[in-house]
């Protein structure tokens, strides 16, 4: 096993609901998904759902074994009365993805101290290949300098606690700092500095999720008197993107596998097929596909010359008749009067994965 991320989220009673939702759980994998379940009700049905081994968006259960599908595990969520215990039940957790009450999702460093990150905002810093590391790596150093700089002033205690131990606070930030992991260097080699402070940290940024404006620490208190970190603060109002407009790409190998499961009936059964599914299955059995591959061996294409064309003709046709089906979808028309709209005559029982769309990679040899 290995990349395993857990995803969380807060109960009325400041408890939480826990549990694995897959490997490869870095952001552009789990995270970006995560952010697609902004309604509670998505949220409950998630939930409900028990344990994923992959999390897809919101509906997307009813399809079943496709890359971008929630894939229930058959195991039930956990639940606690703390945060505390949210990485408790799986050894070797990399990455956490945490639901607030209020409908924020945090990213949960997993870490000696659990740091927890609103989730757009590290959504908004991700690198060109859309991982979140070196944002991660960055975090991590402000709050290296949070600590040596800025915390004293809210809490007169910490300085002395560090002479009396005959700790130098600049030597120390110093050696954090010269760290690529500065918060785990802290931990291995400066425990004491470690140990004064509660495991969880939160940061917070401005309402439109692009800059930190706050990091909130603790002095670690008896478990029973600890408080959740939803009760140390009050988050900074935000402006929360609409995800309704949240592009998935899916690449060529993908939708060629589709495609050909599809030519040999190994897709699910009619009453089980999402929107994606339905649209390509649909100029299958029309008979587009045959029509194309046709037109292809007749301008002499063969090998990937052939497979290119056909790919960027079912491309176009695929994302013209999806966008027809997101707008029926926002307008909540009938499903009869959506498969007229989209000339479609065979009774398929629409099950749709999402009212997000999904963009498709141009083919390789394009």
């Amino acid at each position: 096993m290995g990349d395993i991320s857990i995803i969380a989220r807060r109960l009325p009673d400041k408890g939480i609901e826990y549990g694995w939702s897959g490997n490869g759980g870095y952001f552009k994998n789990v995270g970006i998904s995560a952010l697609t379940y902004q309604d509670d009700e998505d949220v409950e049905r998630l939930f409900a759902l028990g344990e994923i081994s992959h999390l897809g968006i919101p509906g997307s259960e009813h399809f079943k074994s496709w890359i971008w599908s929630t894939v229930p595990a058959n195991s039930p969520m956990n639940r606690n009365k703390s945060e505390r215990w949210m990485f408790s039940q799986i050894a070797f957790i990399d990455y956490g993805y945490f639901r607030e009450p209020d409908g924020d999702w945090y990213y949960v460093i997993p870490s000696p101290f659990r740091v927890k990150i609103p989730l757009f905002l590290v959504y908004n810093h991700l690198d060109d290949d859309l991982f979140e590391f070196v944002y991660l790596s960055a975090v991590q150093h402000e709050i290296g300098k949070f600590i040596f700089d800025k915390y004293p002033d809210a809490d007169p205690d910490f300085l002395p606690y560090l002479s009396d131990l005959g700790i130098n606070a600049e030597e120390v930030k110093k050696a954090i700092l010269d760290s690529d992991y500065p918060l785990h260097e802290l931990y291995e080699l400066h425990r004491a500095v470690f140990n004064y402070f509660d495991d969880w940290i939160v940061v917070d940024c401005d309402e439109n999720y692009q800059e930190i404006t706050n990091i909130y620490m603790r002095p670690r208190a008896p478990e029973a008197e600890r408080l959740e970190t939803c009760d140390w603060y009050k988050p900074n109002k935000k402006n929360r993107p609409n995800m309704d407009n949240l592009v998935f790409t899916i690449d060529y190998t993908i939708v060629q596998n589709c495609l050909n499961n599809i030519q040999e009936d190994k897709l699910p059964s009619d009453d089980e097929l999402a929107s994606r599914e339905m649209l390509i299955r649909h100029l299958v059995r029309s008979g587009k596909l045959d029509e194309i591959q046709k037109n292809a061996a007749e301008e002499g294409l063969i090998g990937e010359e052939a497979e290119g064309y056909v790919y960027s003709f079912m491309t176009g046709l695929i994302k013209s008749r999806e966008d027809v089906l997101y707008r029926c979808l926002k307008e909540h028309l009938e499903t009869e009067r959506i498969m007229k709209i989209l000339n479609i005559t065979e009774n398929y029982v629409i099950k749709f994965a999402s009212e997000s769309r999904l963009e498709i990679k141009e083919h390789p040899c394009k």
